[in-house]
């Protein structure tokens, strides 16, 4: 049964079960599809519009926030169109998502797939400062160019979820 859940930014958000397969759209764009039966999280988000940004981090919020913390929550997003790059107010969005309440009880792993380019290399240079200035240890972030990269970094987790701290 898929969860529709009120927010004050967006009148609800849809979150898919873990155990469907399926490619949801969650509008704007922004689609989730849960990959490794149910343990990552795959969103597909256009160029960064506000709104777009808001659907997945609304979402994305909504999973935080109902997700057991006997297991770490993985996620990858992909964000590979033409014009697509981590803006500020994607940052900023994702900063308070990983500063919430919700996410400090909570071990996870963030993967944001994206194109090569200066932008995106600027702001993956942002990431590796932000994590040096004391981002939440349990809830790395890390931004890739390499689809197969970044799965591997998250499935690594499955394998050994104690260590998701260290593997920054």
């Amino acid at each position: 049964m898929d969860a529709i859940l009120s927010d004050t930014r967006t009148t609800s958000i849809f979150v898919p079960e873990q155990s469907s397969t399926a490619n949801h759209d969650l509008g704007c764009g922004v689609s989730l599809q849960w990959w490794d039966n149910g343990q990552i999280a795959v969103f597909d988000v256009p160029p960064p519009i506000h709104a777009a940004v808001d659907i997945y981090i609304d979402t994305l919020t909504a999973i935080i926030e109902s997700w057991s913390p006997d297991k770490p929550l993985l996620v990858a997003t992909i964000s590979l169109s033409e014009g697509s790059a981590v803006t500020p107010y994607l940052r900023s969005r994702h900063d308070d998502m990983l500063y919430s309440p919700a996410a400090e009880r909570i071990t996870a792993r963030f993967a944001i797939i994206v194109r090569k380019g200066l932008f995106n290399r600027i702001a993956r240079i942002f990431l590796q400062l932000q994590v040096m200035k004391g981002s939440p240890a349990h809830l790395p972030t890390n931004l890739y160019f390499d689809m197969e990269e970044a799965f591997n970094w998250l499935r690594e987790a499955l394998e050994s979820p104690a260590e998701i701290q260290d593997s920054i």
